[in-house]
C-alpha cells in the first residue's frame, strides 16, 4: 500500500506525541521501542519526507523481565530542522524543547 506525505505527516507527528519513548538531546532526537515493526513504519514516513534515520538495536536490557528496545535517531541538523517542520510535536512544552534543539543546531551551523 502506498500512503500520501499527508497521510505520513499525521501518522509520525501522532505517534511522536502519542509515544511516552521521544527524546532529544543535543545530538538530536531519539526514539525508543519494543516493536521494531513500528519503527520500521516510521522510518519509512521519514523516508519518504526527506528525513535520514538510523535504526539500532536491539539492546536488552539489565533487568531480563523488560524486553529488548531498538532505538531511531534523527541526528544530521538538516533532518533535525526538517523533522521539526513537517513533523513536530502538539504538544507545547514538547514544542518548546524541539524549537531549542533546532536552535542549537542552526546556532552550530553559523
Amino acid at each position: 500500500m502506498e500512503y500520501t506525505k499527508d497521510y505520513w505527516v499525521g501518522w509520525l507527528g501522532g505517534f511522536a506525541d502519542g509515544e511516552g519513548c521521544v527524546s532529544y538531546n543535543p545530538k538530536g532526537i531519539i526514539i525508543t521501542n519494543t516493536v521494531l515493526g513500528l519503527l520500521l513504519h516510521y522510518q519509512t514516513g521519514l523516508n519518504v519526507l526527506g528525513v535520514y534515520s538510523r535504526l539500532r538495536g536491539p539492546y536488552q536490557s539489565r533487568n531480563p523481565k523488560h524486553k529488548p528496545v531498538y532505538r531511531l535517531a534523527i541526528q544530521r541538523q538538516k533532518d533535525i530542522v526538517l523533522w521539526a517542520e513537517l513533523v513536530g510535536f502538539q504538544d507545547l512544552t514538547k514544542q518548546a524543547n524541539i524549537q531549542r534543539l533546532v536552535d542549537r543546531q542552526l546556532k552550530c551551523s553559523n
